[in-house]
Order: structure tokens, then sequence, then C-alpha cells
């Protein structure tokens, strides 16, 4: 009896192509089958008590954190060279993160300079857009290419064996010398030129960066920084420093950042790089009561309008 249900089975299967699989399967193993359809059944119930516990705000958070699974955290910071609020984010939030072992594996970061900028005439009755800061337009240009050699470059993408994090370290560092210096004793072309020395870029390169500023070299770099400033539109910049993570700017991660750069990346990064100096999720807090002071927010006597 069961050897006539096979046959009759084995040539069900021979005239139904369509069928041949399932015909095959269902001779070899039901048991399999079976256990394959009871696993699957309590995969999608698992699926549904998980999504079922979970907030809309816990799936935009586990969202968030895939998105930049793998890759690192891309912050921009624009900020107006001298500016006091930009000096103080700089010395605080930014300079603990950049002295944290692991930083830099977890973001790029990128620093935008803004300078004031006048209409020059000259005797011709030519005109020529004159900017401030030109040096250090000038170095974060030349050690964004090539780290301590600024300006030495190989001959198959124009730019040194340096790692782009070891650039940013390096800017950075630059940056942080320089708001360092008290009220600027010295004038800003001295800081910006022993800074750079203090941070151990060549000699040609530091050569390199003062003939740069003081040719229209460095207005052209000052300008492009400054068109970058103004190619941001949603929302506009309206002060300084001004943060942007993954090009977004909104006032919580503004906070999150003045808080701690560091825990903020932390907290949105889960990539294989993570910083073992990174916290435990739910255990940051945010402890900086700091009334921080912002260039162009709340300040009648220094606030510009961009």
């Amino acid at each position: 009896m069961a050897y006539r249900s096979f046959l009759r089975l084995a040539i069900f299967c021979v005239a139904s192509l369509h069928f041949h699989q399932y015909c095959v399967t269902r001779a070899e193993d039901p048991l399999q089958q079976r256990q394959q359809r009871q696993q699957q059944q309590q995969e999608e119930e698992e699926e549904e008590r998980h999504a079922s516990q979970h907030s809309p705000s816990d799936a935009a958070t586990a969202a968030k954190i895939t998105k930049f699974h793998n890759r690192k955290i891309k912050v921009d910071l624009y900020y107006m060279p001298q500016c006091p609020g930009c000096r103080q984010l700089i010395t605080s939030s930014f300079n603990e993160a950049f002295h944290t072992p692991g930083f830099s594996n977890m973001a790029d970061v990128t620093f935008i300079p803004y300078s004031d900028g006048r209409i020059d005439t000259g005797s011709d009755s030519s005109t020529k857009r004159i900017f401030s800061h030109t040096l250090e337009s000038c170095a974060l240009h030349f050690i964004g290419i090539g780290g301590a050699d600024g300006f030495e470059t190989n001959g198959t993408n124009g730019l040194t064996m340096h790692k782009k994090h070891e650039h940013q370290e390096l800017q950075f560092r630059y940056i942080d010398c320089i708001d360092h210096y008290p009220s600027y004793q010295h004038s800003a072309a001295t800081v910006d030129v022993e800074c750079a020395k203090a941070i151990g870029l060549s000699e040609a390169t530091v050569t390199r960066i003062e003939s740069c500023a003081s040719s229209q070299e460095g207005h052209r770099l000052a300008e492009r920084y400054v068109k970058q400033v103004h190619s941001i539109t949603n929302p506009r910049i309206t002060y300084f420093p001004w943060t942007m993570v993954d090009n977004v700017h909104d006032k919580d991660t503004e906070e999150r950042i003045w808080n701690s750069l560091f825990e903020h990346v932390c907290s949105i990064y889960s990539g294989p790089l993570r910083s073992l100096h990174c916290q435990a999720p739910g255990d940051m807090n945010g402890t900086d009561d700091e009334d921080d002071y912002v260039y162009g927010k709340d300040d009648d006597e220094d606030e510009e309008e961009l």
C-alpha cells in the first residue's frame, strides 16, 4: 500500500514539473519541512513581540544608529577666528574629544573658518576682495592636503600618505593652539605662525603658508571658506560657532555637542572602531551647565548678521 502511494506521488511529480521540487522535498523528508515552517512561524512571532515593545522614538534611534554603522560620523564646525564662543567650544568640548583615544576613528571633523571681507580698489580702479585671517585659511588648507608636510604631494592623488584622521588631528592642534593664546596678546599673524611651528610643521611648510597668506592665493582660500558658509541654507548660518552632524543642524544636537562632542559621537556611532572610552548607552548625562557664549547669538555688541 505504501509502495503504491509512493509510486503515484512519483508519477505525479514527473508529470508536473512545476511542482517537482515541492514533491521531492515532501517525499524525502516531510518532518524536516514541518520543523522549518514551525521555526519560521516562531521567528515571525518574535519579531512582532520585539516591535510592539519599542516606541517610535526607539525605532528612530535604531534607524539613526544603523545609518552610521560601519562609517565615520561627519562633523562640521563653522567658526570665526578670535570669536569668544568659538574659542570656548574648541578649547572645551572639541579639546576633550580630540584628546580622548579613539575619537578620530569614529568621526571625520572638518573645520571651516569664516573671515571678514572688504572690497579693495586698486590704483588701476580694479577691485578685489580682501579677507582677514588668511594665514589660518592657508594653514588649514595645506595641513589638510598633506599633514605636517603640507605642500609635499605624490603623483598619484595629490596627497601624502598621511591618513585623514591624522590631518584633522593636526588641524585641531593648530586651531586649539591659537585659541589658547590669552586674548591674542600677540598679533594674529604672529600667533598663527608660532602655532604652525609649535605643532611640528616643517620650516618649508611654514614658509609656504606665509607666502600663501601674503598673496592672492590666501584671499582665494579665505573666500572659498566664506562661500562654503553662505552655501548652507537649510537653515542658514546666523551665528558662530555653528555645528552640523551629517550635514544636519538642529538645536538638540548643538546642545549635545556643547556638553560633549565625544559622548555625542559615541551615542550615534556603532561601528567596529568604537572607542573603549565610550560609555554604555544610558549612562551619558550632560552635566555641563556652563553659560555658553556664542558669537552672533545673544550678543548685542558683537553680533554679526551673515
